[in-house]
């Protein structure tokens, strides 16, 4: 299927991510009800923003675009990580904003 395709895309939540050790919103908000945002901003920064690496899931979304098989990446998390993995950045777009935006919020680094 992928190899027909001319114009694949992927599009991923906060999920793929999970194993990189970024807890996503809904598990979150299940374990308490009143989460501050600032703080569990806060707290992400101190763990490990800047020294988070791409999952498994990150890779192989990344080689499928070098072999010419993914056109695009659509994702609603704003962790760097696609970019990170190796996937061209004009080929992902992250819905809700982007941490590692070089022009605006340059937290993480992309090589």
């Amino acid at each position: 299927m992928l190899r027909a395709g001319s114009n694949n895309a992927a599009y991923t939540g906060a999920g793929i991510s999970t194993a990189a050790g970024i807890p996503d919103y809904a598990s979150r908000a299940a374990k308490s009800t009143a989460v501050d945002p600032k703080t569990k901003a806060a707290g992400l920064v101190k763990a490990s923003l800047l020294t988070m690496e791409p999952t498994v899931a990150h890779h192989t979304l990344a080689a499928l675009e070098r072999q010419g098989l993914l056109h695009f990446w659509l994702q609603q998390n704003h962790d760097g990580l696609a970019q990170k993995a190796g996937f061209p950045r004009d080929k992902v777009c992250e819905i809700h904003g982007s941490w590692h935006d070089r022009e605006h919020n340059p937290v993480v680094k992309m090589s």
